[in-house]
């Protein structure tokens, strides 16, 4: 399974922006993994991004997808549920962070490719 098939709600980025999410940090979920991520979107309204051990610093013109969305606002409960199902799969270094929904803007990157969209 393809990184934007996964996750499809990246496909709501500008494609100029898209085109710099640093891609080795993600984790397309697949099986047991997969079923989760999409059971703890819909119960906690937050589109849910899987990211594996390969998450270092950004090579030069790449972004994080942590530094352009949002994250999403959850309850204790609803925070901890995240981390309980994210232990389950540590021992594959899979880590789990839910982000808003809808997307909403974060950080420089994204905001100065809105401002170019509403330019041309």
């Amino acid at each position: 399974m393809g990184l934007y098939e996964a996750f499809p709600f990246l496909g709501d980025l500008p494609p100029d922006v898209l085109d710099r999410i640093d891609e080795r940090e993600l984790l397309p979920p697949t099986g047991a993994l997969a079923r989760l991520r999409e059971r703890l979107e819909s119960e906690l309204g937050a589109y849910v991004m899987v990211y594996g051990p390969g998450a270092a610093r950004s090579a030069p013109g790449n972004v994080h997808v942590c530094s352009v969305l949002a994250p999403a606002r959850l309850n204790q409960v609803q925070l901890d549920r995240l981390k309980r199902e994210e232990e389950a799969f540590r021992h594959l270094g899979v880590r789990l962070v839910a982000y808003a929904k809808p997307l909403s803007p974060r950080g420089l990157v994204l905001r100065q490719a809105q401002d170019e969209l509403l330019v041309r």
